[in-house]
């Protein structure tokens, strides 16, 4: 089987802009994933403030804390995920069948239902990358120990290695959670049905992955420049240490007004995608295109 690349780009796009209720599930998620930047910036102000380390960045009471929050905020990210990912894939399935109009409210109350197997997969599909990043790592550290590091200059490309495996994990996870709306099945079954388009349709996942995660990506990339601004700030900011936090806090404000504005980009971005992955699992998967929707009674 092939996938229609013309059809699929075409029903994506109509989907993602006729039906902006989507956008606002994809909002969601983007704002979420950009409550990290406090945790990233809080201590890189606290330094770039004093000529010493701060006393809380040496209380062990109030790294504990910075890391419960830091556990809390992830939490906050699962769980989001799992409502919002399920809304935007059930919604697009909806769409591509020309069903009743979407509401916010109804896609969410009838994504509930798949809340536990998209939390159950996001889970599975986060311990994998952790598993697979700290193989690569060990690998590197323990050659670069046995030859003195020597070793890191042939164990470098391995790290390039992830790259490639992050794109088709990505795609497997897509795939996945297309399996679990569009055919209501389980986490391990839904894993094995993603991991099972994958083997048989190479090409056309690996011109799908290139077409929505690396093309988009790149199209929408320059929007990702302000903020970046922190960044931009900083050697002018280390010439000059009395100045220092008062031009992060400067850039830091500018990015948090920009935030929202990005995150319906990003939500739009969201919505078309997902159901460029959509569009693309139905045009895939093996059974007839009779749909069997797991909420249909929803």
């Amino acid at each position: 089987m092939t996938v229609d690349i013309s059809d699929l780009l075409n029903r994506a796009w109509k989907i993602a802009l006729n039906h902006k209720v989507l956008w606002a599930f994809g909002f969601l998620i983007s704002m979420t994933g950009f409550l990290i930047f406090p945790f990233m910036f809080a201590p890189m102000i606290s330094l770039m403030q004093s000529e010493r380390i701060p006393a809380w960045l040496e209380n062990p009471i109030y790294i504990a804390g910075w890391v419960a929050l830091f556990g809390l905020y992830m939490l906050v990210v699962f769980l989001v995920n799992s409502v919002a990912r399920p809304a935007i894939v059930l919604g697009a399935l909806r769409a591509n069948q020309d069903g009743p109009r979407l509401s916010f409210i109804g896609l969410l109350q009838a994504s509930l239902p798949f809340f536990w197997r998209f939390l159950g997969l996001n889970l599975l599909f986060t311990l994998a990358s952790a598993v697979i990043s700290f193989l690569i790592t060990a690998i590197q550290m323990v050659g670069m120990v046995l030859t003195m590091g020597l070793a890191s200059l042939c164990l470098t490309p391995l790290s390039f290695l992830v790259y490639p495996l992050l794109y088709v994990g990505l795609a497997w996870l897509e795939l996945a959670e297309a399996a679990i709306v569009v055919d209501g099945l389980g986490v391990m079954d839904a894993a094995r049905r993603g991991w099972q388009v994958i083997r048989e349709n190479k090409m056309s996942i690996l011109l799908l992955t290139l077409i929505l995660y690396l093309g988009v990506g790149l199209l929408t990339g320059v929007f990702i420049l302000p903020l970046m601004a922190p960044f931009f700030a900083l050697p002018f900011a280390l010439e000059d240490g009395e100045t220092a936090g008062r031009i992060l806090w400067l850039t830091g404000l500018c990015t948090l007004i920009y935030l929202p504005f990005f995150a319906v980009l990003q939500g739009a971005v969201l919505a078309f995608m997902k159901s460029g992955w959509l569009v693309g699992y139905l045009q895939l998967r093996r059974k007839p295109d009779t749909l069997m929707l797991a909420a249909a009674a929803a």
